[in-house]
């Protein structure tokens, strides 16, 4: 792989198709510039990043995204030859950035270390675009995160009266549900999917998205929501509500105190127990990295595993009653 070839090739696209749309985004204080080459983004694109868009600041230090809008073919045709196979994944990472890039799959995206840019291929042939409306960048965003002193996690966060705690599981095991109904039970929520988290003597979760991405299993459990979807994907049965109307009970920050682990156990009423059991926090580093297409990476582990050392697990037995799990865990959070 040379790094070189591919920014000179990157530059001389972006001469070639010139920005059409430019946007500032502000995370934990830092800025980047996110613009979009050649094309006008759909009006629902970048809207779960709405609470992160500023009208203008100091750019000095702020790093900049770039993204191009092209079918999969062009891309096949634009990548040097030994990145263009039209099977696999390619990923590399190196002193001069960080690249991942699947003809297949449809996603190129290249971190150019001298630059401090991100170059980002959307393919919207292979992307539905519900994928860039509940969770735009994440990839991306998650190596941004690593270079300025964040850790990307894919987990929920809930708190009250300033503690937090992250909800961490697989797909389906009740992750989400817990999450909206303690937002509806009156506790803070931060996010219910993805998050970044400062390093500090109690690491602090940051809020990245301003929505939540809801099945139409939890619409049921929780019709309250119903009146708060503004967008839905049909063909995956996924809706995504605005999280900015709750006000106050959505959290910019929260110091975390506990990690839980939700279990989906019908249990007549629900249950909190510690575990030193390290193996329940293997569904939060398997799935963090698998979401920065970074899975087996060592750096990504040690960072996730330095980052939970010294926090209490738990395993979060549901019971069938959201309103009895959200209460629950409020009292948990009461006793942190």
């Amino acid at each position: 792989m040379d790094p070189e070839a591919l920014r000179k090739k990157l530059r001389a696209l972006l001469e070639e198709e010139p920005v059409s749309e430019e946007m500032l985004l502000e995370l934990d204080g830092k800025y980047i510039r996110l613009l979009c080459a050649g094309f006008e983004p759909p009006r629902l694109m970048f809207v779960s990043l709405a609470s992160a868009l500023r009208e203008g600041a100091d750019l000095k230090d702020a790093e900049t995204f770039v993204c191009f809008l092209k079918p999969s073919d062009e891309l096949a045709r634009f990548l040097p030859g030994e990145l263009a196979s039209p099977t696999g994944r390619f990923v590399w990472s190196g002193e001069e950035g960080k690249l991942a890039v699947s003809v297949f799959f449809g996603f190129f995206s290249f971190y150019s270390a001298p630059e401090r840019t991100t170059y980002i291929w959307i393919c919207p042939d292979k992307h539905s675009l519900d994928s860039f409306v509940s969770h735009p960048l994440h990839m991306e965003l998650s190596w941004w995160a690593m270079r300025n002193g964040l850790t990307f996690l894919h987990s929920a966060c809930v708190g009250a009266e300033s503690k937090g705690v992250l909800i961490s599981g697989a797909g389906g095991s009740g992750k989400s549900t817990l999450a909206l109904s303690s937002l509806l039970s009156g506790l803070d929520l931060l996010s219910d999917d993805y998050l970044m988290v400062r390093r500090e003597d109690v690491p602090r979760a940051v809020r990245l998205y301003s929505t939540a991405y809801m099945t139409d299993d939890t619409l049921k459990m929780l019709p309250e929501l119903a009146g708060r979807v503004f967008w839905r994907c049909g063909e995956r049965g996924k809706n995504l509500i605005d999280l900015m109307p709750f006000g106050k009970n959505v959290a910019d920050s929260l110091p975390i105190r506990a990690v839980v682990i939700p279990r989906i156990a019908h249990a007549e009423k629900p249950v909190i127990r510690r575990s030193s059991d390290v193996r329940m926090l293997v569904p939060l580093l398997s799935s963090t990295s698998y979401q920065n297409r970074e899975l087996g990476s060592r750096e990504v582990f040690v960072s996730l595993m330095s980052l939970l050392k010294g926090l209490p697990a738990c395993v979060f037995e549901l019971s069938a009653d959201t309103r009895l799990n959200a209460l629950c865990l409020k009292g948990f959070l009461e006793e942190l």
